[in-house]
This record gives C-alpha cells, sequence and structure tokens, in this order.
C-alpha cells in the first residue's frame, strides 16, 4: 500500500468496498446534482458520520479479534470515486477528515485532469502519472490531519490548504521542517528509514521528480 510509508510504524488495512447505498442503511447520506459540473455530489460530513458509525459497530462483535481491532484503530479514512462537498455553500472539496473522530474522506473525482467529462479510453502517461501523484498527494494530506496536523502556514508542504486544483498542484509530496517534527513526536518514527521507504515508494511508481527529493534528503541526513 504506497501511502505506508509516509506514516511509518502504523499497520494499514484495506477495508471491504461499500455503495452509497449499503453505507446509507447505517446513516443516510445525502447527495445534490451540482449545477457546474452536472455531476452527482455526496455530502461529505454525512460519510465521516458513517464512518464513525461503523467504528462504533465494532463495540457490539462477539469476535474478540474484531474487538481488538477497534480498540487499536487510530483512524478510518474512506476512498471514492464520486465527487464530493463539505456542505450547500461550496461547490466541492478534494477530502475532508474530522480529526476529533479521526475519520476522513478523499474523493479521486477531481484527480482527473479530464473532470467532470468522461475519460479517454486511452490516457496519456502523463495524465495517468498526474491523477497518480494528486491522489497519493490528497490521500496523505487528509492522513495528516487525522494525526493531528493542521494547514500549514510556515512554509511550502504537504499541508498547505487549497481552495482549488491549481494550489492543490503546488503543494509538495513531503512535510515541512514543523510539519515532520509534530509528525514524527506522534508515530516515533526514524527519519531517514521513512524517507528511505518513501522514495522506494515513489521510484517504484515513477514518481522521480519527488523520489529525487527524498534522496536528496537522505543524503543531507
Amino acid at each position: 500500500f504506497i501511502v505506508k510509508p509516509f506514516f511509518d510504524t502504523c499497520f494499514v488495512e484495506i477495508l471491504p468496498h461499500r455503495t452509497f447505498a449499503q453505507a446509507s442503511k447505517i446513516h443516510p447520506i445525502h447527495s445534490r446534482h451540482s449545477m457546474d459540473t452536472n455531476c452527482i455530489q455526496y455530502l461529505a460530513p454525512d460519510i465521516l458520520d458513517y464512518l464513525m458509525k461503523s467504528k462504533k459497530a465494532y463495540r457490539h462483535l462477539k469476535n474478540p479479534i474484531h474487538k481488538k481491532r477497534f480498540r487499536t484503530e487510530i483512524c478510518s479514512i474512506a476512498l471514492t470515486m464520486a465527487d464530493i462537498y463539505p456542505r450547500e455553500e461550496w461547490n466541492y472539496v478534494f477530502g475532508l477528515a474530522n480529526i476529533c473522530d479521526s475519520v476522513g474522506i478523499w474523493s479521486l473525482a477531481r484527480m482527473n485532469p479530464h473532470f467532470p467529462a468522461s475519460s479517454p479510453k486511452r490516457m496519456l502517461i502523463e495524465e495517468n502519472q498526474l491523477i497518480l501523484w494528486r491522489s497519493l498527494q490528497v490521500i496523505t494530506h487528509e492522513l495528516g490531519h487525522l494525526f493531528g496536523l493542521k494547514h500549514c502556514i510556515y512554509f511550502t508542504c504537504l499541508m498547505n490548504g487549497s481552495n482549488h486544483q491549481g494550489e492543490a498542484d503546488a503543494s509538495p509530496l513531503h512535510l515541512c521542517p514543523i510539519c515532520l517534527r509534530k509528525l514524527q513526536s506522534n508515530l516515533k518514527f526514524n527519519e531517514a528509514s521513512r524517507y528511505s521507504k518513501i522514495k522506494e515508494v515513489l521510484q517504484n511508481i515513477n514518481l522521480m521528480k519527488d523520489a529525487n527529493w527524498f534522496q536528496c534528503r537522505l543524503e543531507s541526513i
């Protein structure tokens, strides 16, 4: 799982797929028709409430293994191909996290440079790489929130806030020194080991510009 090295020392588990209809049986998930994209959007806070209620449901399980997993679960984040929005006044949001409840939602919809149009049958290599980079940037950003990091206002950083795709694309995959120290204090990882694992993952998925950044940091440690 390519996100794991960014939060080294944590165990990652991929849970079963759920449709919005299935999730709505646990908590209603409202939707609307977007006026600017002509697409269906889902209310992100409702999805967060579903994730929280799903976590609470583990308390009623009889299987001790499942109960143990609930007790050790740090956070839960959902991935969707649907477009999402945080409230009626907003057009959309890339992702949303609730730090207090340790749940987050991440949408891939706007990672695609062809959005809201359908993707062509054959996409350029550069387009696929852009989607992959954007997806990795958004999920690591949202997970950063769940580990206690707020939007960074000090340096160019993974945790910079963004109001549109251009701003999001300007944020890097790495943390600034301040946010890195906060995360390290939380997770107790070894910085050199973390950088090495992230570099290897980025090389494997051919994000070489970012991989080279982490290599340079390794050489300076």
